[in-house]
């Protein structure tokens, strides 16, 4: 497979920590916070689930090069809060669009570099529209795309096997991360082990793993 677990996996954890510390929201109220954290399951495990619906699709001799991002939540009563995610996943070949909302993939298409087309917004339209090979988009995704289209794009660091292999052996950046055990919404990954530092619902408490 040309994406490998190890990207999957980094993909997801990137996604689900830009939800739980949003740009220009330094000084969340506790509801907002709250809000965040419930949700950080159901967002983790959509970004999981995209990525893996790409990788089942990507050529064996696709590369992932890059991946831009959006996510959001919705609260369903009592039942919990459902993800909303956004991905747009650039491998050495052609950009993958995708996206996850009510439980499910909904969408995911892929436009090849030589044929596409790119229609740089001066005001933000949010995140890029395609249509048919033609992506509309924000001044700076379009330069994103460009360089991408021309082979001028640097792979991302932090997709690249120095980092997968630090993730495989247990490094990525200590942070709250969804609980692999299932017993809490987060527990804390302090860069070598799980701790037992675990919260629900904004609530901090103690669970030692091996328990």
């Amino acid at each position: 497979m040309a994406i490998t677990s190890e990207q999957i996996e980094l993909v997801a954890r990137r996604v689900t920590d830009a939800h739980l510390k949003p740009p220009n929201k330094a000084s969340r109220d506790v509801d907002d916070r709250m809000a965040r954290e419930a949700a950080a399951p159901a967002v983790y495990q959509a970004s999981r689930e995209l990525m893996g619906a790409i990788a089942h699709h990507v050529a064996t001799d696709e590369a992932l090069v890059d991946v831009k991002h959006a996510s959001g939540y919705s609260t369903v009563g009592f039942r919990g809060t459902k993800a909303k995610v956004r991905l747009l996943a650039a491998t050495n070949r052609r950009v993958w669009f995708s996206r996850h909302e009510d439980g499910t993939v909904q969408d995911l298409q892929a436009v090849e570099y030589p044929t596409m087309n790119i229609e740089k917004k001066r005001i933000s339209i949010g995140w890029p529209k395609l249509e048919g090979t033609t992506i509309a988009c924000g001044g700076s995704t379009a330069e994103w795309l460009t360089e991408l289209k021309s082979g001028r794009h640097q792979p991302a660091p932090w997709l690249q096997p120095a980092a997968s292999s630090q993730a495989s052996q247990g490094g990525p950046a200590p942070n709250w991360y969804p609980d692999p055990y299932g017993r809490h919404q987060l527990r804390y990954w302090d860069g070598a082990r799980w701790t037992p530092h675990v919260s629900t619902n904004g609530v901090s408490a103690q669970d030692p793993v091996s328990q």
